[in-house]
């Protein structure tokens, strides 16, 4: 079932920690995420100070809808 809910959280929290960790000046992730089901794995663009764009991961970790994420080395 797709969640608005769910993606504002997400992009919330990693927002939160690579804006905070001064790794990237701006997150953008889907507005609506259309699987929120354990093991959903979807992506959110980072922008670095730098002013490149990169990849961060989003996993759903469990039905609970815990999730965790990585930036993308490339």
């Amino acid at each position: 079932m797709p969640s608005v809910t769910k993606a504002l959280e997400v992009q919330g929290a990693v927002s939160d920690d690579l804006i905070g960790s001064g790794a990237a000046t701006a997150v953008t992730c889907p507005p609506i995420l259309e699987a929120t089901a354990a093991g959903s794995v979807f992506t959110c663009d980072a922008v670095t100070p730098a002013g490149d764009t990169v990849n961060v991961w989003v996993s759903i970790d469990d039905e609970a809808g815990n999730f965790s994420w990585a930036l993308s080395n490339r």
